[in-house]
């Protein structure tokens, strides 16, 4: 009875992680690209921020993985949704290119702390109950959830945007910074195989076996 619990309440963390994420995502997603062009960001420059915001995310994101499982799982989602939630609300305030660049590079730098660590940290937990399978039961109703929760998301956002633009970006900072606190401070961690003493070795290993295979 106790392994049922569990995996249910595991199940109900990870699914408030993605609905949460998924909302705030589209709530930031719906007015952005507007809401730079209102703030006087013509098109050459917003393709500058997209541009540097690809670019950020792919830096940050390589080894994102190495440490979550160096650092903890949930404590690098916590970490990652308190960052992207400071760079939204900095994207929603931003009235220059400078900031919006600048806001776009923190949440990018969230974003990759985010990615992938709540299911690695929910897979781990199955594990440890000897319940591996249970993933392809709960893994796929998530999914049709979560999709629930961006739909809110954006008619959230027609709804706040009318009222300013700026609105639902805020929300959708005030909602990641909320996340991060439960995350944090709710169940236990868990955390990768090393095989090297440094952040830096691990990396490095990592990138050969990539390239070998």
């Amino acid at each position: 009875m106790e392994r049922l619990h569990a995996h249910k309440q595991y199940s109900i963390f990870l699914g408030i992680i993605l609905s949460v994420y998924n909302l705030a995502d589209k709530l930031y997603g719906a007015v952005y690209i507007v809401l730079m062009s209102r703030r006087g960001i013509d098109p050459l420059q917003i393709s500058v921020v997209f541009a540097v915001s690809s670019l950020s995310l792919a830096v940050f994101d390589y080894p994102s993985g190495n440490l979550s499982d160096l650092y903890g799982r949930k404590k690098l989602a916590a970490i990652g949704f308190f960052t992207w939630g400071a760079g939204l609300f900095l994207f929603a305030l931003a009235d220059h290119l400078l900031l919006f660049i600048v806001s776009a590079v923190i949440m990018s730098l969230g974003v990759a702390l985010i990615s992938g660590s709540p299911q690695a940290w929910y897979i781990d937990k199955l594990d440890d109950l000897g319940m591996m399978e249970y993933k392809n039961v709960v893994l796929p109703r998530l999914n049709g959830f979560v999709s629930a929760f961006a739909i809110v998301g954006a008619l959230l956002a027609t709804l706040t945007g009318n009222i300013h633009l700026y609105l639902p970006v805020a929300i959708a900072g005030v909602a990641a910074i909320g996340l991060s606190i439960y995350v944090w401070f709710r169940f236990s961690d868990n955390y990768g195989t090393r095989t090297e003493d440094n952040i830096f070795k691990e990396v490095y290993v990592t990138s050969v076996d990539f390239a070998r295979n």
